[in-house]
């Protein structure tokens, strides 16, 4: 045995040395990917960002004009409803409350998911009751209605002296011309009677000679109402004349004489009355 295990133990060793060798690799590092490209920015814009900034510093520091302007210039940068709620937050406190509410209208209307929509929407409801209380209180201090100053008449009595100088013309020119008239008509009348009674040179009849007595009977009547209907619009006439003209030396117009009247009788073949001369 010990002399086979000496003939085995060399070819045993020549075979292993010939055999492969086995090894247990180490586990291989994962590959790292690519990094991915930087996608844009989705966000406002860095001068809108700076905008919004400032205006919140200036709306903290009270400056609500100067916060206004930089909200609405990040606005114009950028579409945002934060913005549109900061513009109405600093129109509420300036008192403008319409443009607050137009503001907040448009914030709810662009913010989706807000949080505060049942706030802004009771801030809404309560700037509109203001708006409307507002429309209807009245002024504390209404301007003054313009006194309005009484333009005053150069003529006060310039209407009495023309319907007065009128009625004295009229009176008159009734008076004389229905006297004058009738009387006339009357006195001829009168005459052929005293023909009759003397005479009778045109041999008129007893029934011709009634007619001409009541024909002059009736002309003499109506000369008589003439008469009277004249002297009653003369008077008339007179007494408004005189009130016109007294009210005009009153009010001492510096723009021109007072008013006169001249009144002058005139006579013609066919009767008489008056002329009527004056400046009113």
């Amino acid at each position: 045995m010990k002399r086979l295990a000496r003939i085995l133990s060399p070819v045993l060793c020549g075979l292993l040395t010939l055999a492969p060798a086995i090894t247990f690799a180490a586990p291989a590092k994962a590959k790292s990917s690519p990094p991915p490209e930087e996608e844009p920015a989705s966000g406002p814009p860095e001068r809108a960002v700076e905008a919004y900034r400032r205006g919140t510093e200036l709306y903290n520091d009270a400056k609500f004009e100067e916060a206004l302007e930089a909200f609405q210039e990040a606005a114009t940068l950028y579409a945002s409803p934060d913005f549109q709620f900061n513009i109405a937050k600093c129109y509420e406190r300036l008192g403008k409350l319409e443009e607050a509410v137009r503001h907040y209208q448009t914030y709810l209307r662009t913010a989706e998911d807000s949080g505060d929509r049942a706030v802004v929407e009771s801030t809404v409801e309560d700037l509109e009751r203001r708006i409307e209380e507002e429309k209807n209180r009245p002024d504390p201090n209404p301007e003054p209605e313009p006194i309005l100053e009484p333009e005053l008449d150069e003529n006060p009595g310039r209407k009495l002296v023309i319907a007065g100088g009128a009625l004295l013309g009229v009176g008159v020119a009734v008076g004389l011309g229905g006297g004058l008239g009738f009387g006339i008509a009357v006195a001829g009348d009168n005459g052929k009677l005293g023909d009759v009674l003397n005479g009778n040179p045109e041999r008129l009849t007893f029934a011709e000679a009634d007619e001409i007595a009541t024909r002059a009977s009736r002309n003499q009547t109506l000369e008589l109402v003439m008469i009277g209907a004249g002297g009653a619009l003369a008077i008339t006439g007179a007494a408004l004349l005189a009130v016109g003209l007294s009210k005009n030396k009153k009010a001492k117009n510096a723009a021109g004489p007072a008013a006169r009247l001249s009144v002058s009788p005139m006579w013609s073949r066919t009767g008489g009355g008056l002329t009527l001369q004056g400046s009113f």
